[in-house]
């Protein structure tokens, strides 16, 4: 098999004939050697931001799809986000070598799926458990229901947390919040059996999925071997924010001799490696021999020299597309404590500006921290607007008719699809609040969806329940009276009882719910007094995103981010980072600086920013704009 993961440059070269046919000049593909060098080997890559990464793994997909003929081994795609993971299927759903990529026997999820489905839930059904839900929100919310009031008052006092009651990741141990050590007290014996119960009823939290995977390679010693017959080809895209143990398990899995693993990434973006407090991997962002892509399509050579002083691994001057004719103001907004509301309205005004046309479609304001209590520097203070909950994702429903009514494009299968199982799920979580269980198990267990689907058919409610998922789906209830009757059929299928937590759950509300959402949208967006509109965004959110024109705003986190990162901005400072603390800004200020494809802005106080630091800023382009109103600066 590994023979036929050779790629030529014929092969290469078809590709892009097939692809480019038909196309006009702008939009066909073309790959320099380099590009070509990525595609045929096996090296591990580090992609400058607009590098075509997500392009060049379609490309080298698309080819091998050609080439693919076992009919029980397959590829293996693996991301860090599930926003990662749908652009590569689009990309390659268009084509018809490529759709047959979306199905068995080849694999394109995160990580987290793969770890689930091929590991974790085998190991857990062969212990003989049941596996209902996978998810952290679900399980700390039915955790609570087997929780008496006087444990709760304990775990306040204590200020710990129900999400914490969950296995540890490594040992298997019970994580008992609110106690350092086994105890034999009621509150103690409280908390480990909602554990116990949790688990029996075959929910987990994300992380507990990584203790099974890892006993399940232990008692399985051949199941490595195993894995990599069935994916002799693996890809691994976002590879900088995978995890240790993450990393670690995936070596296990798949790096020896009979399987090909390939990794993409920028360990210079990696701002969410160590989320939760974990260990970032060391084999990608620690490698000092990555194969390096340095040239951005993104971007022009103003925007690719001022990104580029945030490198932590060098990359180098990251090469990028020629300087606009006009050159467009990059401009620092200087603020004081009186001027720093008027931030986004100095930007609308200097967008509009550099695009009197309104042909930029997607202007952000960014920084690392949304909201805080502690302190002034973080995005509401720049806008009162700003809220934090607010996401781009597609939000939780909050009651059932929030599933049913929101706002699908009918046409659009992928959205019914998604409305189906979202009711479904939603149903689940009804039955769960109405506590109806599933009396065929011994002992009484809550529904999955496999267990619904078998109980509906071995108590001919199939039809019914189907028929009514199909109305809300195609003729939600545009009154009470109409939501009342539905739900009275909901009722009578599963005999939900009638109770106050049931009854808020399946409450009417006229409210208008929420659309699915769209890429690169979300709510807090600030219109100017020009009517620009700005979307106001966490750095983190925008990760992998590209902008017309961007503003990065300075918040803090202990420090204030932009002052200890300005020394390297303005190329005062080029040493070698080591602080802990500055390497986390420049990775988050390196993912912001390198958003935009024309316009690229920033915002600090006056008190943070000196003589020196504007001189060198004004040296290497940038615009200085103080903003009046106060005493901006030494």
């Amino acid at each position: 098999m590994l023979n036929s993961l050779n790629i030529t440059d014929a092969e290469i070269n078809a590709f892009l004939h097939d692809h480019n046919e038909g196309l006009e000049e702008e939009k066909r593909l073309t790959f320099c050697d380099e590009r070509k060098e990525f595609i045929k080997g096996w090296n591990d890559v580090q992609a400058c931001p607009g590098s075509g990464k997500t392009t060049l793994i379609a490309a080298k997909l698309l080819i091998l799809a050609k080439k693919w003929t076992s009919r029980y081994q397959g590829i293996c795609v693996l991301t860090h986000t599930n926003v990662a993971c749908d652009e590569i299927r689009t990309r390659l759903e268009s084509d018809p070598s490529g759709y047959k990529l979306l199905s068995y026997p080849h694999f394109i999820g995160t990580i987290q799926e793969f770890v689930d489905r091929f590991v974790a839930i085998p190991h857990i059904r062969s212990i003989r458990f049941p596996v209902s839900r996978i998810d952290d929100e679900v399980c700390e919310t039915l955790s609570r229901k087997f929780i008496n009031q006087g444990t709760m008052n304990y775990l306040e006092r204590k200020h710990a947390s129900v999400a914490n009651l969950k296995l540890n990741r490594e040992s298997g141990d019970f994580i008992i919040p609110g106690f350092q050590n086994e105890s034999t007290s009621p509150t103690y014996n409280n908390l480990k059996s909602a554990l116990d119960r949790r688990l029996c009823n075959g929910f987990f939290c994300f992380s507990e999925m990584y203790y099974f995977a890892c006993e399940a390679l232990k008692e399985q010693p051949d199941l490595s071997s195993s894995m990599q017959i069935r994916f002799p080809c693996v890809l691994i895209d976002e590879m900088q924010d995978t995890q240790k143990f993450q990393d670690e398990l995936i070596n296990k899995l798949f790096c020896c001799e009979t399987a090909q693993i390939q990794r993409f990434g920028d360990p210079d973006q990696a701002i969410y490696d160590s989320m939760g407090n974990e260990e970032p991997n060391e084999t990608f962002n620690n490698n000092p021999e990555l194969e390096t892509l340095a040239h951005s399509h993104r971007f022009s050579e103003d925007i690719a020299q001022k990104a580029s002083k945030l490198s932590l691994n060098q990359i180098g001057e990251i090469q990028a597309r020629g300087n606009p004719d006009p050159a467009l103001d990059h401009t620092v907004f200087i603020y004081d404590d009186n001027t720093q509301q008027q931030v986004l309205e100095a930007f609308a005004r200097l967008v509009l500006e550099s695009d009197p046309n309104n042909s930029w479609k997607t202007v952000k304001a960014v920084g690392a921290v949304g909201q805080s209590e502690n302190h002034a520097a973080h995005l509401q203070a720049y806008w009162g607007g700003y809220d934090r909950k607010k996401r781009a994702v597609s939000p939780k429903p909050e009651k059932l008719i929030d599933a049913v009514s929101r706002n699908w494009t009918d046409t659009d299968k992928a959205h019914s699809e998604h409305q189906y199982k979202l009711i479904v799920q939603t149903v689940l979580d009804a039955l769960r609040i109405g506590n109806v269980m599933d009396e065929r198990a011994d002992p009484l267990r809550y529904f999955n969806q496999a267990s619904l689907k078998s109980w509906l058919v071995d108590n001919g409610k199939k039809s019914a329940f189907r028929q009514l998922i199909a109305d809300w789906i195609y003729s939600p209830p545009e009154t009470e009276e109409n939501w009342q009757e539905q739900i009275a059929k909901l009722r009578t299928i599963f005999n939900l009882p009638n109770n106050d937590e049931v009854n808020a759950f399946l409450a009417f509300s006229d409210e208008a719910p929420e659309p699915a959402p769209e890429a690169n949208t979300s709510s807090n967006l600030f219109v100017a007094e020009n009517d620009r509109s700005i979307d106001v965004a966490t750095i983190h959110s925008v990760k992998g995103e590209t902008h017309d024109a961007t503003l990065i705003l300075e918040t803090k986190f202990k420090t204030f981010d932009i002052h200890q990162m300005l020394n390297h901005i303005a190329g005062l400072d080029t040493s070698t980072i080591t602080k802990v603390t500055k390497k986390k800004f420049a990775r988050q200020l390196y993912v912001a600086f390198s958003r935009p494809r024309h316009l690229l802005c920033f915002a600090v106080h006056g008190d943070h920013i000196f003589d020196e630091q504007r001189v060198a800023l004004a040296a290497l382009g940038w615009s200085i704009q103080v903003l009046e109103g106060g005493n901006n600066g030494r």
